[in-house]
Formats: structure tokens, sequence, C-alpha cells
């Protein structure tokens, strides 16, 4: 007997007296489930190592600084950047412009805990810089100064720091050597063992304020 067409292949089943003709159960189809499993899984890895890369390298680290420099409009921009997202870094300046506002700052370190984030806290544990100034013009402190998260500093260094009412003015505050530790719990900023050099002298001081008006 030649090759039977599978458009006209049957299997005969006796059943119950009767004689039925059915047709052969069709093949198996590929299963798709198992495609879509393995293309998640590849996509999970690729982004996972995506991640690792970001927060664990100089070169993530660089990349993550461009992504905030273009997220805001490029009112942040860092250079000389150096270590990594998850651990140590130095940033050679850093500068923040918004309307009224100019912070500029040179040799910046940060070390920290990254995983205090995980309990929605900020923890510092080294911030250093070598200058930091801040130009602001003259305007009525907001009613609410609370932080999007709590947050410690526990060693601030700033060598020279100096704030002006406009750019090109005369320096209404200039302190140098300053050491201080800082932590804020979204209700109250806590200032501790504050040290620092003035002009007429050297002033050591706790001090706290509270984070709504007034204050």
């Amino acid at each position: 007997m030649g090759k039977t067409d599978p458009c006209y292949a049957y299997a005969f089943r006796y059943r119950s007296g009767v004689l039925s003709m059915r047709p052969p159960p069709a093949p198996p189809r590929q299963p798709k489930l198992r495609h879509r499993l393995s293309a998640l899984l590849a996509m999970f890895v690729l982004l996972s190592t995506a991640g690792i890369w970001l927060v664990s390298s100089n070169a993530g680290l660089r990349c993550s600084a461009a992504l905030l420099t273009r997220a805001s409009g490029g009112a942040i921009t860092l250079t000389g950047i150096q270590g990594r997202l998850l651990g140590k870094l130095h940033v050679q300046t850093f500068t923040l412009k918004r309307s009224g506002l100019n912070i500029s700052a040179s040799d910046v370190e940060l070390d920290w805990r990254p995983a205090a984030l995980l309990q929605g806290k900020l923890e510092l544990t080294r911030l250093t810089a070598r200058t930091v100034e801040i130009i602001s013009a003259k305007s009525p402190l907001p009613t609410d100064l609370r932080p999007p998260l709590a947050f410690t500093i526990e060693h601030l260094a700033i060598a020279s720091l100096r704030t002006f009412s406009a750019a090109g003015g005369t320096a209404n505050i200039s302190t140098t050597e300053l050491t201080a530790s800082l932590n804020g719990d979204g209700n109250r900023y806590v200032l501790k063992a504050l040290n620092t050099r003035l002009e007429y002298g050297r002033l050591s001081a706790p001090g706290d304020m509270a984070a709504t008006h007034p204050y």
C-alpha cells in the first residue's frame, strides 16, 4: 500500500458494536512556554549584569554621573569621578546650579553604607571636601525643610567653606577646618561635635533645628 495522505489517515476503533473512524492524534506542538521562559531568563541575566557593572565599576559610576547630569537638565555636573557607586568615590568638582542658588565643591570624597537604603536611610560614613562655595540670594526659608529620607553623616570635614549673597561679592561666612557630624530623622536636624575656625577665633558647639517652620 502506498503512502497515505495524512489528510485521509484514520484510526479504526470498535466501540459498543460500532466501527468508528477517527483521525490520528495530532503531533505535539513545540511548547512556546519554554522559549518564553528562556527569553525572560536571558533578559534577567543581561539586566543583572548591566546593573552589577553600573554599581561596581568606575565606568559604571561615570555613566551614572552622566545620567544624573542629563536628568537634572545640566543643573548638576560632576568631573574627575573615581571609585564605584557601591563604595568610596572621589569627585574632582561638583556643581549645582538652580534659581537663586549655586553650590560648587572641589575634591569631594564620599563613603557610605548602601545596605542602609533597604531600611529607608542614607548613611554616609565620610563626606569631605577641600573647598565649598555657596552663592544664595537672600530669600525667606521655605516652611518645610524635611529631607526625602532620614540620613546620617558620621564624619563631615570641609577645609574651606564660604557663603555669598551674590557672585563676586564679599563672603558672608568664611570658615576653615570645619568638622562635624550631622543627622536628620525627618523631623529635626542635629549637628554634633561642630568644630571650625572663623575669622575671629575657633568655634566648637552642637546644634539642632526643626525641619518645619518655625524651626
